[in-house]
């Protein structure tokens, strides 16, 4: 979804480059020939507990999408809704260290690709969930129904991106990563922060393609 580099350029105008910043990244793909470099110049990490573990150790900035690959192709009906398929790594990441969670919502970004379906059962047939994939979107494009292997363009939605205020739960110790109750508990709260956030910008900036489509127009009549 777009709202990751709208995230990423956010963080560095903040922040500057003079501060090391980390995006956690699909490990598999460092892997690949040219691909695995690329993605650390950009600064991206792969997406493992000892990566994270050094780098905050390290004083750096570490940007998580906790629910991955699910999270990102939920379908359309549930753009407004934070699901993070149940994982709390992010949680035991945090709570290590003792270092804080800072929250960030992206509203209209999920509107930009209509999703129809994660497509789970595909992923299963396809062997996916072997390689840390469960999902095989379907999405609707111009010409009709289409699969992830064949993207349709975004919509030019409008992206807003809003950072809320941090979590700490440094006073709970590191052994409380591995306490169950109290992780889920943690990500819970994360998790109740951030929808409460995403159901008021839903409101506050309802139609995010009309007023991209809107931007657009405005930005063409002023050339």
């Amino acid at each position: 979804m777009p709202d990751t580099w709208v995230t990423a350029l956010s963080i560095v105008e903040r922040r500057g480059t003079e501060h090391p910043a980390f995006t956690l990244t699909y490990d598999l793909l460092f892997a690949l020939p040219l691909v695995g470099p690329f993605l650390r110049r950009i600064g991206a990490i792969p997406a493992s507990n000892e990566e994270a573990a050094t780098a905050l150790a390290d004083g750096a900035l570490v940007l998580d999408y906790p629910g991955g690959d699910w999270e990102a192709c939920r379908p359309w009906q549930d753009r407004n809704t934070i699901d993070f398929g149940g994982r709390t790594g992010f949680v035991c990441l945090a709570l290590r260290p003792g270092v804080p969670v800072i929250p960030v919502v992206a509203h209209g970004s999920h509107d930009s690709v209509i999703v129809v379906s994660r497509g789970e059962a595909i992923a299963r047939v396809l062997g996916l969930p072997s390689m840390r994939v469960r999902v095989f979107p379907i999405v609707l494009g111009p010409l009709g129904l289409t699969t992830a292997l064949f993207p349709p363009p975004p919509l030019p939605s409008s992206i807003t991106i809003e950072f809320l205020a941090p979590i700490d739960w440094s006073d709970l110790g590191p052994e409380a990563a591995e306490d169950k109750e109290v992780v889920d508990r943690c990500a819970a709260d994360v998790i109740g922060v951030m929808q409460s956030a995403l159901d008021r910008l839903s409101i506050e900036r309802a139609h995010p393609v009309r007023r991209g489509l809107v931007n657009l127009a405005s930005c063409a009549i002023a050339r």
